[in-house]
């Protein structure tokens, strides 16, 4: 089970039908605000919405077997975000492999691309923002 606490994202494990945390890993300067996992093998399958407007994306294997508690190894989209529309719903195209969906406070929603071994993360498909009216812009997608 995922969930975000505070400034964290908790890993919750069941063990005797109670749940216990196997894993928390913080952000510092952002709160996460919401969160989407799907199963893939050898591939960043968390995105982490931040209360900043940033969206990540990680391997959540990877956060489980590190032994920090800092998130490791993901990717920032939206890094320029001013704060003035946080991240408040992520989700995982059901149809699309490595697709997803971010949404924000100003009613705007990115659509972004998983980078994948054949292309850097410098060089991910531009997202695309739909704002208020259904009107489509193109905003800079490429994490940085």
């Amino acid at each position: 089970v995922l969930c975000t606490s505070g400034d964290s994202v908790k890993v919750l494990a069941e063990e005797r039908g109670a749940l216990s945390q196997a894993k928390a890993f913080g952000f510092g300067s952002s709160a996460p605000c919401c969160l989407a996992h799907t199963p893939a093998e050898d591939a960043q399958d968390l995105v982490i919405g931040m209360a900043s407007g940033e969206v990540l994306l990680a391997n959540l294997q990877e956060q489980v077997e590190e032994g920090g508690k800092r998130l490791v190894g993901a990717v920032t989209f939206n890094k320029d975000a001013t704060g003035d529309a946080r991240c408040s719903s992520v989700g995982w195209s059901p149809t699309t492999n490595g697709l997803f969906v971010a949404g924000f406070s100003d009613g705007s929603i990115h659509l972004y691309q998983r980078p994948t071994k054949d292309n850097a993360p410098n060089n991910c498909r531009e997202s695309s923002m739909f704002g208020r009216g259904g009107q489509q812009s193109k905003v800079g997608g490429t994490p940085t």
